[in-house]
């Protein structure tokens, strides 16, 4: 078993974090679970569509990372990439919803992806989920 950090962090989770795909090729391929939780259940593929990891983000998905993956406050990938400054948040959006993303997934708290990008009116981010509101018209 991998020896976690005081967060519940693995190599994984930092290497998809730095977009590291080496690394994350190498412990995939030594078993590493690809949808190992931290201890507020974040999975490598948060870590990475956070910090703009789109080839990480890719890789990870490839390998069969879950694209629903709940941390404990209900954030799915796709709300992470919503709230991301990386300048690639909005292409981030796009593959995970052209993945099956559900853009309606709900946090604790009940705010959804979608709705979080209307509410904070960034341009970019709407436009890759303009098709959902189209029909709002």
């Amino acid at each position: 078993m991998t020896e976690r950090d005081r967060g519940g962090r693995v190599p994984l989770h930092y290497a998809a974090l730095d977009g590291n795909d080496d690394a994350v090729r190498s412990l995939l391929g030594s078993g590493e679970d690809v949808n190992v939780p931290d201890y507020q259940g974040f999975t490598p593929l948060h870590f990475a569509v956070q910090d703009g990891r789109s080839t990480t983000a890719l890789l990870l998905l490839d390998a069969g990372a879950d694209i629903e993956a709940a941390a404990a406050d209900g954030a799915t990938p796709l709300f992470v990439a919503a709230s991301s400054p990386a300048e690639n948040a909005s292409d981030l959006i796009r593959l995970l919803r052209d993945r099956g993303a559900n853009a309606h997934a709900a946090k604790r708290n009940g705010s959804t992806p979608s709705g979080y990008v209307r509410l904070i009116g960034n341009r970019e981010k709407k436009a890759a989920f303009a098709d959902l509101w189209e029909s709002d018209a």
